[in-house]
């Protein structure tokens, strides 16, 4: 047994210079687990609710500390399910996903440390699943913005890269490369404005053709003689996208014969169920067609997504559903389907890493943690090569 001595929250910037919270967690023995929470800037009607960050101290200090202290830490279940009975509401807007889900995530890095493993290892004995051997996981670097995250006109939120890399670190090899010469090219071709960056750390290219940054990317990897070594992939996080159905279909269609795009996410709004399945239907032996503001990491809307056959991938943001466990479990349903599982960050980061930890746990299929630049994103990634070794 390894007693909760003590639970502490505060304050913190996230790097949207907005505040978030940062939770400790004191084991007995003085073993500490510290986490600082992220926010998403395009979310999903459905996800859990996050509190403000002073509202979230307030309740982590106050009525979460009272409650858990002495309880052990080790029963990750249990302490989920105390939280998320203490809340009393069905997305968890009275003590927020980010309260719940930071003392969660501290304490399970709290009970790592006292049991001497690294985080990630942890987190896979609670995941309970073995992965295999030399498993690869793809990564999905950013490298165009639009949408929410950028100051341009593109509509759709993320172009996103995928390097054919025969691991991480050839993958961060092969996209930091790439992601260069795309910026050399920016600065010369289009203007020094070009290169400035999203929320995310991908270019914010000032244009209103949704299709022109898979033409650029195209070129630059042409040039670089790396056609042949990456696919990729666009989150349209359709949302916010003011345009109709079959505009929409038509560019998908002219991007998936024109270019090597094996990955949209969010390809219609939260409520389309038909629509994304009539998608996957048409390119899904060939593309991925992934849920995020669709699913939200929840397991009734998981379910609809699986009976209508909406999509053959899924995005997991454990901030989304709001605990560890329930995390966890839409893993396994996930899996349970068939379904690829992309783990990602959110648009309000810190430099927090343990969603690196978390997707290596899973043996995700894919990651997303942004471009190669901003530190927040630069942690992730640096991350990403400490567990590799």
């Amino acid at each position: 047994m390894l007693k909760i001595t003590d639970i502490h929250a505060r304050k913190i910037l996230n790097s949207r210079g907005e505040w978030t919270i940062e939770v400790r967690v004191e084991l007995e023995n003085e073993y500490r687990g510290t986490i600082s929470m992220p926010h998403g800037v395009s979310a999903g009607s459905f996800e859990a609710h996050s509190v403000d960050a002073e509202q979230a101290v307030t309740k982590i200090n106050n009525d979460i500390r009272g409650v858990l202290k002495g309880f052990d830490g080790e029963m990750y279940e249990e302490l989920d399910a105390v939280l998320i009975d203490l809340d009393g509401t069905s997305q968890k807007s009275n003590l927020g996903s980010n309260s719940i889900l930071g003392v969660s995530l501290a304490c399970a890095k709290a009970v790592s440390r006292a049991r001497k493993i690294a985080f990630w290892k942890y987190l896979r004995e609670l995941y309970g699943i073995a992965v295999p051997d030399g498993h690869n996981m793809r990564l999905m670097m950013n490298f165009i913005e639009g949408g929410v995250h950028a100051g341009s006109d593109l509509g759709f939120q993320e172009y996103l890269v995928i390097p054919k890399g025969k691991n991480i670190e050839d993958s961060i090899t092969k996209g930091t490369r790439l992601y260069n010469s795309l910026k050399k090219y920016l600065l010369e071709h289009v203007g020094r404005n070009s290169i400035n960056v999203g929320d995310e750390g991908g270019f914010a290219l000032q244009t209103s053709d949704n299709k022109e940054p898979f033409s650029v990317i195209n070129k630059v990897a042409d040039n670089e003689g790396m056609l042949a070594e990456i696919e990729m992939g666009v989150d349209v996080a359709a949302n916010n996208v003011n345009m109709d159905v079959r505009e929409l279909t038509s560019i998908y269609k002219e991007i998936t014969d024109e270019f090597s795009v094996t990955y949209i996410e969010d390809p219609f709004s939260e409520d389309d169920f038909t629509n994304f399945s009539a998608l996957t239907k048409k390119v899904g032996e060939r593309v991925m067609i992934a849920g995020d503001d669709l699913t939200t990491t929840n397991p009734v809307r998981m379910d609809v997504a699986h009976r209508v056959m909406s999509i053959n991938a899924i995005i997991i943001k454990p901030d989304q559903i709001g605990s560890l466990s329930e995390a966890l479990r839409a893993v396994h349903m996930a899996r349970g389907w068939n379904w690829q599982v992309i783990a990602s960050h959110r648009g309000g980061e810190t430099n927090d890493d343990f969603i690196v930890d978390f997707a290596y746990a899973i043996g995700a299929d894919g990651i997303k943690i942004g471009g190669p630049a901003r530190g927040e994103r630069i942690a992730k990634y640096n991350r990403l090569l400490e567990i590799s070794k």
